[in-house]
């Protein structure tokens, strides 16, 4: 973990000071790196990185898609929606951006149907199962949600995000059997690593 944020800083350092030197490492580099800040929470990082070389290729755009989507950022959104070429329009990230567009204007139905079909062309995504859940839930279909929280833990068993948040639902729910069963698989999670931080956000 600690040569990670490290790897992180020097990138965000790198790409801060000396803008374009990066350019001549390849594609796979920059696709790299952009997943590597992505997958750490840096959304906003991965797309201000996207810029700083000359390349427009889809990989970079389908990547800002997903990292836009994923910061939740409205505005960013939409932006980074309206600059995506008609090529790229049928794509799954396309789908996806569009479903977390709808779930954040409170558009569930829509964002339920973006979604799926964002998993119609990736059974695996795990994000895509969660926000349809997250959708169900918001809508008050509660055997959906419930239904739709299982598939997206099957894919990630410790997603202590998507944990956390399927605890939350199975409260509201009040299916107090399973919500017991997932609050002891995330204290057996915290349990196993010393650094995690326990909180409900």
């Amino acid at each position: 973990m600690a040569c990670k944020k490290l790897f992180l800083a020097f990138i965000c350092f790198t790409v801060s000071f000396c803008g374009q030197s990066f350019a001549s490492w390849g594609d796979k580099t920059h696709e790299y790196i952009m997943e590597t800040m992505a997958g750490s929470g840096l959304y906003k990082s991965a797309i201000a990185y996207s810029y700083t070389f000359n390349d427009n290729s889809n990989n970079v755009i389908k990547m800002n898609l997903k990292s836009a989507a994923l910061s939740l950022d409205e505005p960013l959104i939409e932006r980074i929606l309206s600059s995506v070429p008609a090529s790229l329009m049928d794509s799954k990230e396309y789908f996806f951006a569009e479903g977390i567009k709808y779930y954040l204007e409170g558009n569930y139905s829509q964002s339920i149907g973006a979604l799926s079909i964002c998993i119609d062309k990736d059974p695996f995504d795990v994000y895509s199962w969660y926000y349809m859940a997250k959708d169900y839930e918001l809508s008050n279909n509660y055997n959906s949600a419930n239904f739709t929280y299982q598939k997206a833990i099957s894919l990630e068993p410790n997603n202590l995000a998507i944990l956390k948040s399927y605890a939350k639902f199975l409260r509201l729910a009040r299916l107090t059997d399973q919500y017991n069963i997932v609050i002891k698989h995330i204290r057996d999670i915290y349990s196993r690593d010393s650094d995690l931080e326990i909180s409900w956000n």
